[in-house]
C-alpha cells in the first residue's frame, strides 16, 4: 500500500498524462519496461484496476 500512495503523491506533484501516470504505474509494480513486454490480458487487467482505483 505504501508504493501506492508514493505513487499517488508523484503523480500529484507532476501534472502527468493518463498514459504516463499508468506507465509509472506498471513500472512500480512490475519493472521499467513492463508495458511493452507484459501481455495483452496482463496490461489490461492493470489498466482496469488503475483506472478503478485512481480515476474516482
Amino acid at each position: 500500500m505504501k508504493k501506492f500512495i508514493g505513487f499517488m503523491s508523484k503523480v500529484n506533484e507532476i501534472e502527468l498524462s493518463m498514459s504516463d501516470a499508468f506507465t509509472n504505474y506498471l513500472e512500480e509494480i512490475y519493472f521499467p519496461g513492463a508495458e511493452e513486454v507484459l501481455d495483452h490480458d496482463t496490461v489490461d487487467f492493470e489498466f482496469a484496476t488503475f483506472l478503478n482505483t485512481y480515476a474516482k
